[in-house]
């Protein structure tokens, strides 16, 4: 009987343990032509959280923006999760910490020849495809 109980248990645990993990978003970027230079500014808010035994939650939050920087060349695959701790501290029960959570970001493309564009992309938990078409730049003496 124990043995029949342990095996009905797993999956149950199993599956808790899978919804318990962060969840993150995968960007699938592609370029028109391909070589663009890509850079990701993330978006999202700053959340102050309290922890005060049995009580706990946002005491405030902020928005913010972060600095952007390079993904890498399109065609190309990024994964970022939707929340990261920045900090926290406990004692007791009693504590806090900083958590920020992103919800969309900017995308910027470049490429040598052509104008560089940029895509506002809103994230959400699983894969979002973008693609850009880059036109040729009127303004380049090369041309």
């Amino acid at each position: 009987m124990a043995v029949k109980t342990l095996a009905l248990a797993l999956p149950l645990a199993l599956s808790l343990a899978a919804c318990g993990s962060t969840p993150t978003v995968q960007l699938s970027v592609s370029s028109e032509p391909a070589g663009a230079t890509v850079t990701l500014s993330r978006v999202g808010e700053r959340s102050y959280r309290a922890d005060l035994g049995p009580v706990e939650g946002d005491v405030r939050s902020e928005a913010f923006t972060e600095d952007a920087f390079v993904l890498g060349t399109a065609q190309l695959t990024y994964e970022s999760p939707l929340e990261e701790e920045e900090s926290s501290a406990k004692v007791l029960g009693f504590g806090g910490g900083v958590v920020r959570e992103y919800h969309e970001g900017v995308l910027r493309f470049e490429k040598e020849g052509f104008e560089t564009i940029e895509r506002r992309v809103r994230f959400r938990d699983g894969k979002v495809e973008v693609h850009a078409r880059l036109d040729e730049d009127a303004d380049d003496p090369q041309l």
